[in-house]
């Protein structure tokens, strides 16, 4: 069992103004926050330059940290985030399980990669 510390993951979302359609919705902004330690990745920089690079990137920078096993708590899991990360990570090489509430949102994720796992749940 992981100590308690709580750690907060969240994503920011880009929309275009004159067409609202969920294929126009990319994330801007992506990261995470422990103890202090702020780590983001931005979309246009350092070669981030779709919403998949940006989830990826968040999650080889967690499971490449020490708090890679620990819970991470996600603003907004149950509605959009989840959306975009299940679609980014599936892209690549990990895999993805979930729990599903009564109401079919998503109540918390499994993510495992090559070397580690990790759960993050619904903050909401």
């Amino acid at each position: 069992m992981s100590p308690c510390i709580i750690i907060i993951l969240d994503v920011l979302i880009l929309k275009h103004m004159l067409v609202i359609v969920q294929e126009d919705k990319r994330l801007c902004l992506v990261g995470w926050i422990v103890n202090g330690e702020i780590h983001k990745f931005i979309l246009g920089s350092d070669d981030l330059n779709n919403s998949h690079q940006l989830v990826e990137r968040l999650f080889n920078s967690i499971f490449e940290s020490k708090y890679s096993n620990y819970t991470f708590y996600v603003h907004n899991l149950s509605k959009f985030d989840s959306i975009f990360i299940i679609d980014s990570l599936s892209r690549y090489n990990y895999d993805i399980k979930s729990v599903i509430k009564d109401d079919n949102c998503y109540s918390s994720l499994n993510i495992s990669s090559k070397v580690s796992k990790l759960k993050i749940k619904n903050f909401r």
